[in-house]
């Protein structure tokens, strides 16, 4: 039996690989990826602030007012919970809790996250406009989202600013969550 290839070079058409692809395939397919990331970014920082506005603007504040503090606390939120999560999830009982709390973790990462890119989109429209106004949470949102996506881009220090930030939004979520219900 012939494997495929050698039979298609054998009469001249061998089908592209993935890495040979035409270049503007590839930026394309690039290019409706970034497209699609920013706009789910958008559209969950902006269902976030419309859905919770307090919360939101509580979170924002936390950030601006003790960074580090929101990146620890969201560092051992991110780390810490899932391991306890899981230590829990072993026993019968603490399935109970786990599976609620594995919920409550993912929506917390998700605000964390909508709360990046929205600190984010406020600092970036901060330092290129100087109006005296609040600008709006959609031009924030998307702002911020296409930064992220933009620094997403640069190979290693992409990936450990989103972290950075995302995590620190997780920890100004906890940290407000927290304040409120203790």
């Amino acid at each position: 039996m012939v494997p495929a290839n050698e039979l298609l070079a054998a009469f001249g058409t061998v089908p592209l690989q993935p890495n040979e692809l035409p270049v503007l395939a590839r930026l394309l397919g690039t290019g409706i990826g970034l497209t699609i990331a920013v706009a789910i970014s958008g559209v969950l920082a902006v269902v976030v602030a419309g859905l919770a506005p307090t919360l939101t603007d509580e979170s924002l504040q936390r950030c601006r007012d003790d960074g580090v503090v929101a990146f620890l606390v969201g560092l051992g939120a991110t780390i810490l919970v899932p391991i306890v999560l899981a230590i829990l999830a072993v026993t019968v009982i603490g399935l109970v809790v786990a599976i609620p709390g594995f919920v409550v973790l993912f929506v917390v990462l998700l605000v964390g996250s909508a709360i990046g890119v929205l600190l984010v989109g406020r600092f970036v429209l901060g330092v290129v406009s100087s109006s005296a106004g609040e600008p709006d949470t959609l031009l924030v949102a998307f702002a911020g989202a296409v930064v992220l996506v933009a620094v997403s881009l640069i190979p290693v220090l992409g990936g450990l600013v989103n972290f950075a930030i995302s995590t620190a939004g997780v920890g100004a979520v906890s940290l407000v969550l927290w304040n409120r219900y203790r």
